[in-house]
């Protein structure tokens, strides 16, 4: 394959291993509109907070490539620039600025300065990773594309199944 001069052709910057899971662009709007609906789907203000949260963190690990840990240990007060829509990433010599989607951005910034994001301050994204895992579960019930990914760095989970599977956390449906 000719080089043009002045362009980079990702094969050249990287390769990634075929053993590698990851969810192509379309699974991944299929995972975010599954989302959108599991936030939608309840009106006790408990369950709304809590998914609201998840669907922010998934944006987070969605348009920045962040690490799980690196989302659940930011510190929202400080790692956010939504004039710049950049997020702050690592810390020590790994920090960096990581530039946001606008739709990722306003979506964070809007929940962040709602009530209900503004009585979190400070911890809005400290999960334990384990709690992660399991409210991942629940858009995912019933897409079959996500059966072979098990935990939220891969940006999906084991869809819920309805045999005997763990129950939504949220909604204690499976």
């Amino acid at each position: 394959m000719p080089e043009h001069v002045g362009s980079l052709s990702p094969h050249t910057i990287f390769t990634v291993s075929d053993s590698l899971r990851y969810l192509e662009p379309q699974q991944l709007e299929v995972f975010l509109q599954s989302f959108n609906a599991w936030c939608a789907a309840t009106d006790r203000q408990e369950y709304v907070r809590s998914r609201q949260r998840m669907r922010a963190l998934f944006l987070l690990l969605r348009f920045t490539g962040a690490r799980l840990g690196e989302v659940l240990t930011l510190d929202d007060r400080t790692a956010f620039d939504f004039s710049r829509k950049i997020v702050c990433l690592g810390h020590g010599e790994t920090k960096r600025d990581v530039p946001l989607e606008t739709f990722a951005s306003d979506s964070i910034q809007e929940v962040l300065e709602s009530s209900m994001g503004y009585s979190l301050r400070g911890h809005f994204f400290s999960y334990g990773p384990g709690v992660c895992a399991e409210n991942f579960l629940c858009p995912c019930h019933g897409l079959r594309f996500a059966e072979s990914f098990g935990n939220a760095e891969s940006v999906a989970v084991q869809p819920c199944s309805g045999n005997g599977a763990r129950r939504c956390p949220a909604t204690g449906s499976q």
